[in-house]
């Protein structure tokens, strides 16, 4: 699938991130949990950048890579050692073995933990309680600490100097910004199953990677992606990208690669729209037992969902927890692209409806003598008025096509065709019905302009 444009210079990303940057300033250590995607895809290292790059902000140091050193074996007084290998044997008896050095495995020397490398950070602090000593340092006052969780070889001693920096800076007096603050970002499996319950939510806020993407990103992305056409466009042209446009949307939803992708390879035909899907979809682990009844608004992903969180196939948007439509193996139901599809239409299709209703108002207000109008409005008994009450301020299209149809007002042929496709638009929008290429093609051939 096309890629979709660098989560850092969409809006709805770079206010999430913005939202991490606000709490730090405001004295919070903050963790930041990211799905295993973004880490994967190195996303996440980009996203992590943006934070951090700020003045006051000072990155922990990479782990040392852990040394492989191989040590001999000493054998216990009294053994002969190993037989000598078969390629020892020269057919008059064994070689002599003295000279064999026989080697263990590789044995790993330990990385430094984080608490050793904040040693560094505070010039090489002699204290006995480093952390202490990093907290309470003039030297870092007002810095903001990063860690990249997923880089870190231990997740206990990710959790355990997250939760103890907490503590350490729990109480403290001076001014929000000289705080010493810390920012740990990682996925789950970077931390203790056990850690959010011993976070101090007065000195730390968690964020998690989910409903930062917004339909403002989605529609961005798909406009973006979208094939220049050369030349003037009709009104007709224009209503057939719109529709397109706001069903892709509509459609992707959170899904950024499948938003570039719905806008580089589809038509905009409503028919081939699932054939387009079908060619961009792949396989999803647990998309196969995922239910509706679990697709409702949360702060975080439900746990039900977490796995398809981490592959990139769930997301919060606009509200509704919604799963990536190129999954080819949701259960049927989870997905009701019917909907997905009518809200598009009826994103692009009400406002213009609104104002061809606006348009024919006019026209029929002038052609209609304004005594007659009175009484249509405002007639006595229900047969000599306008069906939809006494007296609107506002015709609907509705009402607008039995002035016509009733011989109240005329309209030339084209005229009066185009009021009929409006207002059969306008009913299948009301009810929730997508409509068919005939009936959008039927209402671009009509529009002026």
């Amino acid at each position: 699938m096309a890629p979709a444009p660098p989560l850092t210079s969409l809006p709805g990303p770079r206010k999430y991130l913005g939202r991490i940057g606000a709490a730090l300033d405001a004295g919070l250590n903050c963790l930041w949990i990211m799905p295993d995607h973004l880490v994967t895809q190195r996303i996440a290292d980009d996203v992590f950048d943006y934070v951090v790059d700020r003045p006051d902000a000072i990155t922990v140091p990479q782990a040392d890579p852990v040394e492989a050193t191989a040590q001999p074996i000493p054998l216990p007084s009294g053994t002969t050692g190993p037989a000598a290998p078969s390629w020892a044997d020269d057919g008059f008896g064994d070689l002599d073995t003295s000279s064999v050095v026989v080697r263990a495995l590789p044995v790993l020397e330990p990385a430094y933990s984080i608490v050793e490398r904040l040693h560094f950070l505070d010039d090489g602090t002699t204290a006995t309680d480093v952390l202490a000593a990093v907290v309470s340092s003039e030297r870092l006052r007002g810095k903001v600490i990063a860690l990249r969780g997923w880089e870190e070889p231990d997740a206990t001693d990710v959790a355990n100097t997250f939760v103890r920096f907490n503590a350490l800076t729990k109480g403290r007096s001076s001014p929000a910004r000289e705080h010493v603050r810390m920012l740990v970002a990682a996925r789950q499996s970077d931390l203790p199953p056990n850690l959010l319950s011993r976070i101090d939510p007065m000195t730390a806020k968690v964020f998690w990677w989910w409903g930062s993407t917004t339909r403002l990103d989605t529609a961005v992305v798909v406009a973006n992606a979208q094939p220049r056409v050369s030349g003037s466009a009709t009104s007709g042209t224009q209503l057939h990208e719109l529709v397109a446009t706001e069903v892709a949307v509509e459609v992707a939803g959170p899904d950024l690669d499948v938003a570039a992708a719905l806008s580089q390879r589809w038509d905009g035909r409503m028919s081939t729209l699932h054939k387009c899907l079908d060619e961009i979809s792949f396989p999803v682990d647990g998309a196969e037992v995922v239910e509706r009844r679990i697709l409702s608004g949360l702060r975080q992903p439900p746990v039900e969902l977490t796995g398809l969180w981490n592959a990139g196939a769930v997301d919060l948007w606009d509200g509704h927890v919604r799963i990536t439509p190129a999954a080819n193996n949701l259960s049927s139901g989870v997905i009701d692209m019917d909907t997905l599809i009518w809200r598009g239409q009826s994103r692009a299709l009400t406002p213009l409806i609104d104002e061809q209703r606006h348009r024919f108002e006019d026209e029929i207000r002038r052609r209609i003598d304004p005594s007659l109008m009175d009484s249509l409005l405002f007639g006595e008994t229900p047969d000599r008025r306008l069906p939809g009450g006494s007296g609107p301020s506002v015709l609907e299209i509705g009402q607008l096509a039995w002035l016509v149809h009733s011989g109240h007002a005329t309209l030339p042929r084209g005229e009066r065709e185009l009021l009929n496709r409006l207002r059969s638009a306008r009913n299948a929008v009301a009810h929730l019905r997508v409509l068919s290429d005939d009936e959008l093609d039927g209402l671009a051939r009509l529009l002026p302009g």
